[in-house]
Protein backbone atom coordinates (compact mmCIF):
# COMPACT_ATOMS: atom_id res chain seq x y z
CA UNK A 1 0.00 0.00 0.00
CA UNK A 2 1.27 3.48 -0.95
CA UNK A 3 0.61 4.83 2.56
CA UNK A 4 1.96 1.70 4.25
CA UNK A 5 0.16 -0.88 6.33
CA UNK A 6 -0.87 -4.45 5.79
CA UNK A 7 -0.80 -5.72 2.25
CA UNK A 8 -3.42 -7.95 0.75
CA UNK A 9 -2.31 -11.45 0.07
CA UNK A 10 -1.18 -14.66 1.64
CA UNK A 11 1.64 -13.21 3.76
CA UNK A 12 -0.32 -10.30 5.27
CA UNK A 13 2.97 -8.35 5.29
CA UNK A 14 3.14 -4.96 7.01
CA UNK A 15 4.77 -2.43 4.65
CA UNK A 16 6.40 0.95 5.23
CA UNK A 17 4.85 3.87 3.36
CA UNK A 18 6.43 5.26 0.20
CA UNK A 19 7.13 8.48 2.15
CA UNK A 20 9.06 6.51 4.78
CA UNK A 21 11.16 4.80 2.10
CA UNK A 22 11.83 8.01 0.17
CA UNK A 23 12.77 9.90 3.36
CA UNK A 24 15.35 7.22 4.14
CA UNK A 25 16.86 7.34 0.63
CA UNK A 26 16.99 11.16 0.74
CA UNK A 27 18.79 11.05 4.09
CA UNK A 28 21.18 8.27 3.02
CA UNK A 29 22.14 10.20 -0.12
CA UNK A 30 22.39 13.61 1.61
CA UNK A 31 19.86 15.20 -0.77
CA UNK A 32 17.86 18.38 -0.27
CA UNK A 33 14.84 17.66 1.93
CA UNK A 34 12.43 19.58 -0.31
CA UNK A 35 11.83 18.04 -3.73
CA UNK A 36 11.35 19.71 -7.07
CA UNK A 37 7.80 18.76 -8.12
CA UNK A 38 6.73 18.52 -11.75
CA UNK A 39 3.47 17.31 -13.28
CA UNK A 40 4.42 15.59 -16.52
CA UNK A 41 2.68 16.49 -19.75
CA UNK A 42 -0.52 14.50 -20.31
CA UNK A 43 0.17 13.07 -23.79
CA UNK A 44 -2.38 10.24 -23.82
CA UNK A 45 -6.02 9.97 -22.84
CA UNK A 46 -5.37 6.97 -20.59
CA UNK A 47 -6.99 8.18 -17.32
CA UNK A 48 -3.59 8.61 -15.61
CA UNK A 49 -1.46 11.54 -14.50
CA UNK A 50 2.24 11.37 -13.56
CA UNK A 51 3.84 13.52 -10.86
CA UNK A 52 7.65 13.54 -10.70
CA UNK A 53 9.40 14.51 -7.45
CA UNK A 54 13.17 14.93 -7.45
CA UNK A 55 15.32 15.43 -4.36
CA UNK A 56 18.60 16.87 -5.66
CA UNK A 57 22.08 17.91 -4.59
CA UNK A 58 22.99 14.66 -2.91
CA UNK A 59 26.42 13.22 -2.20
CA UNK A 60 28.55 12.87 -5.35
CA UNK A 61 25.71 14.24 -7.50
CA UNK A 62 23.15 11.70 -6.33
CA UNK A 63 19.42 12.33 -6.42
CA UNK A 64 16.25 10.53 -5.42
CA UNK A 65 13.39 10.42 -7.92
CA UNK A 66 9.79 9.36 -7.32
CA UNK A 67 7.23 9.07 -10.10
CA UNK A 68 3.69 8.81 -8.76
CA UNK A 69 1.11 7.56 -11.24
CA UNK A 70 -2.33 8.78 -10.26
CA UNK A 71 -5.11 6.59 -11.63
CA UNK A 72 -2.78 3.74 -12.50
CA UNK A 73 -3.13 0.11 -11.50
CA UNK A 74 -0.62 -2.42 -10.22
CA UNK A 75 1.16 -2.56 -13.58
CA UNK A 76 4.46 -1.82 -15.29
CA UNK A 77 4.39 1.77 -16.68
CA UNK A 78 4.44 1.71 -20.47
CA UNK A 79 3.30 -1.91 -20.59
CA UNK A 80 0.87 -2.78 -23.33
CA UNK A 81 -1.59 -4.32 -23.74
CA UNK A 82 -3.51 -3.61 -20.58
CA UNK A 83 -4.30 -6.47 -18.26
CA UNK A 84 -7.79 -5.78 -16.93
CA UNK A 85 -7.30 -7.61 -13.62
CA UNK A 86 -4.30 -5.38 -12.71
CA UNK A 87 -5.87 -2.03 -13.62
CA UNK A 88 -4.79 0.75 -15.92
CA UNK A 89 -1.22 0.81 -17.24
CA UNK A 90 -0.10 4.35 -17.99
CA UNK A 91 1.21 5.17 -21.45
CA UNK A 92 2.54 8.52 -20.17
CA UNK A 93 5.91 7.04 -19.20
CA UNK A 94 7.95 3.91 -19.83
CA UNK A 95 9.54 2.40 -16.73
CA UNK A 96 12.17 0.70 -18.90
CA UNK A 97 13.24 3.97 -20.54
CA UNK A 98 13.25 5.93 -17.27
CA UNK A 99 15.40 3.36 -15.47
CA UNK A 100 17.89 3.28 -18.33
CA UNK A 101 18.11 7.10 -18.35
CA UNK A 102 18.61 7.16 -14.56
CA UNK A 103 21.40 4.57 -14.57
CA UNK A 104 23.17 6.27 -17.51
CA UNK A 105 23.07 9.54 -15.56
CA UNK A 106 24.29 7.89 -12.33
CA UNK A 107 26.79 5.13 -13.22
CA UNK A 108 28.36 2.97 -10.52
CA UNK A 109 31.72 4.32 -9.34
CA UNK A 110 34.75 2.45 -10.68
Amino acid sequence: PYDGGRGKGLTNTNFFSVKHSIDNWVKANGCDTTPMVQELEDKYDDETKVIRKTWMNGNAGSEVVLLRIEGGGHTWPGMLPRIKLLGISTKEISANDLMWEFFKKHPMPK
